[in-house]
């Protein structure tokens, strides 16, 4: 939650520097997500195929 947090105050500055900086923790952000979005599906499949139903 800090990071939200931190990309707020970034963007409320008036240098250009700190809305570079917010622009970049968001990317960050959203990597993030779709990284352990990814991980979840493929251990989803993993876990799921060893399963005999």
């Amino acid at each position: 939650t800090v990071m939200p947090i931190q990309m707020f105050n970034w963007t409320s500055r008036p240098q250009e520097e700190f809305h570079v900086n917010a622009a970049a923790a968001g990317m960050i952000l959203l990597m993030m997500t779709l990284s352990m979005n990814a991980l979840a599906i493929y251990l989803r499949y993993h876990f799921r195929k060893r399963i005999k139903w």
